[in-house]
């Protein structure tokens, strides 16, 4: 695991978003690095997520694994070193570049500290929830903040401790 935490839904399975492996060449199999997967509550794979180019990503040390995958409303929310944030089903991760949606979020490298993390995860959160756009997600937040005079981070906070709802 690359500095991300497990996280465990409520039926026990567990979500975890790996590093980088090692880049040995052409011909290596997969080595379930740079991913996200499911795990059962028994610690068996259920199911997983990873891109046609993780060899690359390795290689290049572009880790999906740097931040805690987040679950909202079904969905799982990645996002990695290469500023694209990664949309998932949950309980069927989709297998090989099998996300449904994907789009970049942010300019250098995401796990640069809990503030960008926070609302970053927080941002994916209220795109799934109201069914919009991660820029447009990070548009609310930032105005609500601004409008009740908080800090982007303490919103973000709120909204991924589920302490605050926008919409």
């Amino acid at each position: 695991m690359g500095g991300s935490s497990p996280v465990v839904d409520p039926q026990g399975n567990v979500y975890v978003a790996s590093a980088d492996g090692y880049n040995l060449g052409a011909g290596q199999p997969y080595d379930d690095s740079d991913a996200v997967l499911e795990l059962s509550p028994a610690m068996h794979l259920k199911s997983i997520f990873y891109l046609n180019d993780w060899q690359q990503l390795s290689g290049d040390d572009l880790d999906l694994g740097t931040s805690d995958p987040v679950l909202v409303d079904g969905f799982v929310f990645q996002v990695g070193k290469t500023d694209t944030a990664y949309l998932l089903r949950q309980g069927h991760l989709g297998g090989k570049n099998g996300e449904v949606a994907s789009l970049p979020v942010c300019h250098g490298d995401p796990d640069g500290g809990h503030a960008v993390m926070g609302s970053v995860n927080a941002a994916g959160m209220v795109s799934v929830q109201e069914q919009i756009s991660v820029t447009e997600a990070l548009i609310r937040l930032r105005a609500f903040a601004f409008s009740h005079d908080r800090l982007l981070a303490e919103v973000a906070g709120d909204v991924v401790a589920r302490r605050l709802r926008l919409g």
